[in-house]
Parts: structure tokens; sequence; C-alpha cells
């Protein structure tokens, strides 16, 4: 089994789009876990919402559209999903 190590944002971010297991501050100084897209280019997921070519953490509101998600302290990437034995037969 391979142990992931959680990766500060300050250090670096990813190198890739896609979904990752994040660490997020919150407004109480309380940090919870979450699961948040990250782009390198926030331009290409939303022209509108995110006029600017930069990357960052993102998340979808139904009403408000998309948004620049600014409080991840640090993030890994996803597991692998969990298969069972069976399915690897």
């Amino acid at each position: 089994m391979t142990i992931q190590e959680w990766i500060d944002v300050n250090e670096r971010l990813p190198e890739d789009d896609g979904l990752y297991l994040v660490t997020i501050e919150r407004i109480d100084g309380v940090s919870r876990l979450d699961m948040l897209p990250f782009a390198k280019d926030l331009h290409n997921v939303d022209e509108i919402d995110f006029p600017e070519h930069k990357c960052g953490w993102y998340d979808f509101d139904s009403e408000w559209g998309y948004y620049e998600f600014t409080r991840v302290i640090a993030w890994m990437s996803l597991p692998n999903p969990y298969k069972s034995q069976e399915s690897e037969g």
C-alpha cells in the first residue's frame, strides 16, 4: 500500500487538471476534508465566470454558477477506487 502525503498549496499545486482530495480551512478556523476540481486554466472551465487565465480550485453552484475556491490549504491525489478480489480475477 502506498501512503500519500498532504502537499501544502504554498509548496506546489497539482500539475494536472482533475479532482483532488483537499483540506479546507473554514472561517471558524476548523479544517475539513473535501474533494474539489483543480484547473491549470480556469478560463477553460468557464470563460464568463473566470475571465482571466489563472489556475485554481473551483466548484459549481446551481444557482450562481462556477466560483473559485480559495480556502484550500493542502491537497493530495485521490486514491484508486476499491476493487474486490473477485473483480480482479
